[in-house]
């Protein structure tokens, strides 16, 4: 079935158009019709139709089954008749996999405008569940209809979200999981309206079910409803086990109390507790499920009467290789077609990086079967994203493949051993591009860790160059990503700066909670120190960049080491203790922020004081020597603009070299113009400090307010010839 619409004056019409002999019938006329969708199979559509009237718009929600006369109506505002809710325009609405329920969206009307005379006051109270907030407001609540009954159900309430459900591997959807979290979740450690409780909700009657409650979590982690609807299958985050809950029974199950393993993310170097290493749970036909830890690959009964097997045999652990399943909905439905389908696996090599494909069959426990390895990118991502298409009705799959010196291309291939490239994009060869070097080194505590060495295409060992660090978190494992060449909306862009004589390093941070900043120079310094003895790197011409947590990190730095001849840094904070008191612009608070996200502090400010000013690198301004550039968005939606302001006010009293760039409309990261400003503008910066070349007018005159936006202080300033010489004040720090 196809279907079209046709404007006809004032009116517009929906006809079905039957492909196979070119018939055509109108099956509906109004006004308006919006968020047209179909099923699965192309046999039923459903739209909404809005009429505007004097108040608000009215809107029905209309559905159409092949072989009807005519679309029919399944609600309207007036049938709802739930809180006064109505149905939403511009919401997500879409049929469940089977098409036997339609799930829309219903809001809030707006509400009248206030009168101007009344007082304008906030009333803030520390018996409020979430800290007052002029934005925040639950915009859409998801509810579902029958075609077959025109049973309309409400699922969300006040706190609500789903999470969970509407699964794309499951073929009905009985039920949805959904999160009920009142408060600010960022409060979870000690706000029990912000600690969410896990509800089951039926579909059918709207019936609830209560799984899980008051989690001392921020995210509840992965919980997935069986192909059949009998079983839950979750992690709980409390004892980092796997449990099944039985629906009709209530029968909880710990499915993995018996087996020695790391369930959750290793990885995991936050405060808050560690979520599951499997990022997602995935149902087969026959009530078990598949599951990942942080290397292989495992099948789950969530009845207990067969105990996990090891699908990949624990190879992945014992060689350090992370496999995932490479097409899952492909994969889905060879389950059902055979007994025992053979797998493909991504596979990701955490030594090394590189990337390949193995095969193992699903009821097997053997080491899987390598097809190919090789420096590559499958996917969007080194190792989750890698999903592989597959034709429906043949054996032959679809990749995308990337590399360090490679643009992305696709690829045809039937066995992942030899590959038929269909594309191909080779964007680099207009670059004096680069290459990319995994560098291991010893850090200061004794630990190994790993970094990315960019060099240019035309690199010569013979020559010295000045090093750009850039750094968040772990970025290793993109050893063999490409890298865009573009203008920088947040960071440097490595291409454009490799290609411009400049070596980049991103080296892996690793942290320990409550020595935040210790963790980062304990990473950064030991590597710039490493990097130092190299022949062709120039120790006196080192500098640091880094955006958002980066830019934390960039200036706690500046205020711990002279190291470093200059560094710019973007939307970072720069005191722990006002960021914590603080909100986003959306009204959140940032005190979970602090005690237990990415500042790693691990308690409150009166629990932990002196950590909170030694990793504030604003108590310590007093002692950089480097120069800096910041860079912040004045809408910044974490409310980084004061942070930034705060850090550049203390250097600017303190007389430190220092420049702050101020992009009025951009909030977390740049765009267009803005992006192609702060490119030039960073460069400009470096140069003149890695590579002695002559500053720009805004950094020696400045740009004076009445001037804003008619000259920019780009053209350099050949006044200044070089900046003053800190190779006697590094050279002690390296030694």
């Amino acid at each position: 079935m196809y279907c079209y619409t046709k404007k006809c004056n004032l009116c517009i019409a929906i006809y079905q158009v039957m492909l196979k002999n070119g018939s055509k019938k109108e099956i509906w006329r109004g006004r308006k019709a919006i968020n047209i969708v179909f099923d699965n199979e192309g046999s039923q559509l459903a739209f909404i139709e809005e009429k505007q009237t004097s108040n608000q718009p009215d809107r029905i929600l209309w559905h159409y089954n092949a072989g009807d006369n005519k679309a029919a109506k399944l609600a309207d505002n007036q049938s709802i008749n739930v809180d006064g809710l109505v149905i939403h325009g511009d919401g997500s609405l879409y049929f469940s996999k089977n098409g036997n329920h339609i799930f829309f969206d219903l809001i809030n009307p707006e509400p009248p405008k206030q009168d101007t005379s009344e007082v304008k006051v906030q009333v803030w109270s520390y018996r409020d569940e979430r800290i007052y907030s002029d934005s925040y407001r639950k915009w859409a609540y998801k509810a579902v209809v029958s075609p077959s009954d025109r049973k309309i159900m409400v699922l969300e309430r006040d706190g609500d979200d789903i999470f969970s459900g509407l699964n794309s591997d499951k073929e009905n959807d009985d039920y949805i999981l959904i999160k009920n979290q009142r408060g600010d979740e960022t409060e979870y450690r000690w706000n029990k309206a912000a600690q969410p409780s896990i509800f089951l909700v039926s579909t059918k009657d709207g019936s609830r079910k209560l799984l899980n409650q008051n989690l001392v979590v921020r995210y509840p982690g992965v919980y997935r409803v069986s192909y059949s609807g009998k079983y839950v299958l979750y992690f709980n985050q409390e004892d980092l086990q796997y449990y099944s809950y039985e629906i009709d029974s209530s029968v909880i199950r710990n499915l993995t109390k018996d087996i020695s393993n790391n369930w959750h993310n290793e990885n995991n170097d936050n405060a808050y507790p560690p979520g599951s290493s499997s990022l997602d749970i995935i149902c087969l036909e026959d009530e078990t499920f598949i599951i990942y830890d942080n290397y292989d690959i495992w099948r789950l009964d969530p009845s207990g009467n067969t105990p996990p097997l090891n699908i990949t045999n624990g190879y992945g652990r014992k060689c350090k290789i992370q496999f995932r399943i490479a097409y899952i909905d492909e994969f889905l439905r060879e389950v059902r077609k055979q007994k025992n389908p053979e797998l493909i696996l991504t596979a990701f090599n955490l030594t090394d990086k590189t990337q390949g494909f193995y095969k193992q069959p699903l009821l097997a426990k053997k080491n899987p079967e390598l097809l190919s390895v090789g420096p590559f990118v499958y996917g969007l991502w080194p190792i989750y994203f890698a999903a592989t298409p597959k034709a429906r009705d043949a054996g032959i799959y679809l990749v995308r493949r990337m590399s360090a010196t490679e643009a992305p291309n696709l690829f045809t291939t039937n066995d992942f051993k030899t590959f038929n490239q269909l594309t191909n994009v080779q964007s680099q060869r207009a670059f004096n591009w680069l290459t990319a070097e995994l560098i291991t080194w010893r850090m200061f505590d004794g630990r190994m860790s790993q970094g990315v060495l960019y060099k240019p295409e035309n690199f010569d060992p013979t020559k010295k160059y000045p090093v750009i660090f850039l750094y968040y978190e772990k970025k290793s494992q993109q050893l063999h990503y490409f890298e865009e060449a573009c203008y920088s909306n947040s960071d440097i862009n490595i291409p454009y700066m490799v290609s411009n004589g400049y070596l980049v390093f991103s080296p892996d941070i690793y942290y320990t909670i409550g020595q935040t900043g210790k963790s980062i120079y304990n990473s950064v310094v030991s590597a710039a120190q490493y990097l130092a003895t190299l022949p062709f790197v120039d120790a006196f011409k080192m500098g640091l960049n880094g955006f958002s947590f980066g830019g934390y990190e960039t200036n706690y730095l500046i205020a711990n080491t002279n190291l470093f001849a200059a560094a710019v840094s973007g939307g970072g904070l720069s005191n722990h203790i006002s960021f914590a008191g603080s909100t986003t612009l959306s009204g959140n608070s940032n005190n979970g922020f602090a005690e237990a996200s990415q500042s790693r502090i691990g308690g409150t400010l009166w629990e932990k004081k002196q950590a909170y000013i030694e990793d504030s690198p604003i108590f310590n301004a007093d002692k950089v020597t480097t120069p800096i550039l910041l860079m912040v968005g004045k809408v910044d939606g974490w409310n980084l603009y004061p942070q930034n302001l705060e850090y550049f006010l203390g250097l600017r009293r303190l007389s430190k070299k220092a420049w702050m760039l101020v992009y009025e409309e951009e909030g977390h990261g740049l765009g267009g113009k803005n992006a192609t400003d702060f490119t030039i503008r960073m460069k400009q910066f470096f140069d003149h400090y890695l590579k002695d070349a002559p500053p720009p007018k805004w950094m020696t005159q400045g740009i004076p307010a009445k001037l804003k936006g008619i000259d920019d202080g780009l053209e350099l300033d050949y006044s200044i010839k070089t900046p003053p010489s800190r190779e006697h004040e590094i050279k002690q720090t390296i030694q």
